[in-house]
């Protein structure tokens, strides 16, 4: 998925959260861990073509899939059941809406992104 389609899907899933448990902590941490968790991938552009760094060819790398190597360290099962048991053994809004962002985004990476293995 893209990032475009990250962040409005998350968006919808956050206003949701808000208008259902009136805590904008929850929504905003919602938000920032499932679209933000996508930060990892400026890891697996460096491995793959630094020193270089433009922009748009970061982006045109993610459509085309040009990687040779891929680590993407933040896209874990699990963190999402870390993310859980935190959530649950504090019963903080915040970390439920954390739990809630990397769930979702790995849920929509798993099941709309192609995997080659």
């Amino acid at each position: 998925m893209t990032i475009a389609q990250h962040a409005a899907i998350t968006s919808a899933v956050c206003a949701g959260l808000y208008l259902a448990f009136r805590s904008p902590g929850m929504a905003i941490a919602c938000f920032a861990a499932g679209v933000f968790i996508d930060l990892d991938h400026f890891l697996d552009y460096a491995v793959n073509f630094a020193p270089r760094f433009g922009l748009r060819h970061f982006f045109e790398c993610f459509k085309d899939r040009v990687f040779n190597r891929v680590i993407v360290f933040l896209h874990a099962w699990e963190w999402v059941a870390l993310a859980i048991a935190i959530a649950c053994a504090t019963r903080s809004g915040v970390a439920a809406g954390i739990a809630a962002g990397l769930l979702l985004h790995m849920a929509l990476d798993q099941a709309f992104n192609r995997h080659n293995p």
